[in-house]
C-alpha cells in the first residue's frame, strides 16, 4: 500500500449547468480542506478530451496516486478514466468516480443549499474511501469449465441457466427444499404485473433474443437443461483449492421422499395429521408436516418437515404411498465438486417491521409486511387472490 496518498479531485461542471444549481467555489475551498488532497481541478468534463488530459498529466507527474472524479456521465467515464490512468502508471482500482448531476443537483435542484452541502459530503465519502483503497493486480490462471451457483432465488436460477447454455457443467444448491425463493412467494412484479419468477431468456442465441425476452421457469423444464444439476435441501461445508479449481463439500439433508419414486399423487400430505404455521404462505395458513410448496418451481416432489414430523409414531405418508417413495430412515449426505468458479447468490431475508415500534406490527394483525400482501394477491395463495383482514378474515 502507498504510505504517502496524494489524492486528487477533479470536478466536472456538465458544461456549465451544475453550477446553477450547486455553489462550486464553496464545494472546490471545502474539497481543498479535506486531509489527504493534494489537487483539485475544475472543468466541463474530465471523461474525454482536456478534461481527462489533466488528470494523466496530474498521474504521471507523481502530483497524485489517488483519483476522485466527480462526472455527469459516470458509467461510461469511470471505464474511459480507469483505462487511461492504467495507461499512465497508476493502477485502475484507486479511481473513485462520483455523480453529481443524477445523484444530487437534479434531485435537489429545488434546494441549492442543501444540495451543495450533500455534494460536499458525497466527495468527503469518495475522498476518505479512496484513501482506503489498495491497488489490485490481475492475474490469469487456468479455470475448469464448471461453475457452482450457491442459490436457488430468480437470481441463482438466471446464473445458473446462463451458463449451463453456455456449456458449462452447473451445480446449483439451495438450502431451502424447493426453488423460487422470495420471487415465487412474490407471484408478480410491479409495475409490469410480470411474473416475479420469469428469467431473461439466455444472450447464447443473440439473433433471437430483445431485452423484453422473458422464460418461464416453471415451463422451461429447468431440471433437463443439459449440464445444470440441482441440489435442493443442500447446503455447502468446506471449500478448499484456488481460484479456478476449487473443491467443494456439500450437505444434502434428507427429503425422505424419493425423488426418483415420486408420482405426485400427493396421498401422503391428505394423510398426514399433523399442521403447523406455513411459512412459505407469510403464515397465513397452515400445512401438513408433509408438504409442497403452490405454485412450485423445483423438484415437484414433498419433502418433510423434520421438526414437526412425527415420523415412525405416525407413519401414516408411508403407508398411503403406493410407490414406496418415503423413506423415514434417509440420512444426510456428503457430495464432493469440483468447481472453477463459484457464485454466491443467496438473496436476502424480508426485514422484520416488528422492530419499528411505530409500525405496530406485532400490536395489530392488519398490519401486513409486502410479501404478506404479494400471497394474497397470487391466486395459489392462502386466501385464493382475495385480500382479506388476517383479523377476521373479512
Amino acid at each position: 500500500m502507498v504510505e504517502n496518498v496524494k489524492v486528487g479531485v477533479f470536478l466536472s461542471d456538465c458544461g456549465g449547468q451544475l453550477p446553477k444549481i450547486l455553489d462550486f467555489d464553496a464545494i472546490m475551498g471545502y474539497v481543498k480542506g479535506i486531509p489527504g488532497v493534494v489537487l483539485v481541478e475544475r472543468s466541463s468534463e474530465f471523461w474525454r478530451g482536456e478534461g481527462i488530459k489533466k488528470i494523466l498529466d496530474a498521474v504521471k507527474r507523481g502530483k497524485v496516486n489517488r483519483v476522485v472524479v466527480a462526472e455527469s456521465v459516470p458509467k461510461l467515464g469511470e471505464i474511459n478514466i480507469a483505462q487511461a490512468v492504467e495507461e499512465a502508471g497508476l493502477n485502475p482500482y484507486l479511481v473513485e468516480v462520483v455523480d453529481l448531476k443524477n445523484g444530487c443537483a437534479w434531485p435537489h435542484r429545488e434546494t441549492p443549499r442543501e444540495a451543495t452541502e450533500k455534494a460536499k459530503a458525497m466527495l468527503l465519502a469518495a475522498v476518505e474511501r479512496v484513501k482506503l483503497l489498495e491497488p489490485i493486480e490481475k492475474i490469469e490462471f487456468p479455470v475448469l469449465q464448471s461453475a457452482l451457483v450457491i442459490g436457488g432465488g430468480i437470481a441463482g436460477m438466471q446464473a445458473a441457466m446462463d451458463l449451463a447454455e453456455l456449456g458449462f457443467k452447473v451445480y446449483l444448491i439451495e438450502k431451502e427444499p424447493f426453488l423460487g425463493g422470495i420471487a415465487a412467494r412474490a407471484g408478480t412484479f410491479f409495475p409490469t404485473d410480470d411474473c416475479a419468477i420469469c428469467i431473461q431468456s439466455s444472450t447464447s442465441d443473440v439473433k433471437t433474443v430483445t431485452p423484453t425476452s422473458r422464460k418461464c421457469v416453471y415451463r422451461s423444464g429447468i431440471s433437463e437443461v443439459p449440464n445444470l444439476k440441482i441440489l435442493t435441501n443442500a447446503k455447502v461445508v468446506k471449500v478448499e483449492g484456488v481460484p479456478g479449481n476449487y473443491r467443494v463439500t456439500v450437505e444434502k439433508r434428507p427429503r425422505y421422499v424419493d425423488e426418483s419414486k415420486c408420482v405426485g399423487c400427493n396421498l401422503c400430505i391428505e394423510a398426514c395429521p399433523v399442521e403447523v404455521p406455513d411459512d412459505y404462505n407469510a403464515g397465513l395458513k397452515t400445512r401438513k408436516a408433509v408438504y409442497i410448496n403452490v405454485p412450485n418451481v423445483y423438484p415437484p416432489v414433498p419433502v418433510i418437515d423434520e421438526e414437526a414430523c412425527k415420523f415412525h409414531e405416525c407413519a401414516r405418508c408411508v403407508e398411503v404411498c403406493p410407490s414406496d417413495a418415503i423413506n423415514l430412515d434417509q440420512k444426510a449426505e456428503l457430495v464432493s465438486l469440483n468447481v472453477g468458479s463459484i457464485i454466491v447468490a443467496v438473496g436476502f431475508r424480508e426485514f422484520d417491521p416488528s422492530v419499528i415500534k411505530e409500525y405496530h406490527y406485532d400490536d395489530y394483525p392488519d398490519v401486513i409486511t409486502h410479501l404478506e400482501l404479494a400471497r394474497m394477491i397470487d391466486g395459489f395463495g392462502p386466501t385464493g387472490g382475495m385480500i382479506l383482514r388476517p383479523s377476521d378474515r373479512k
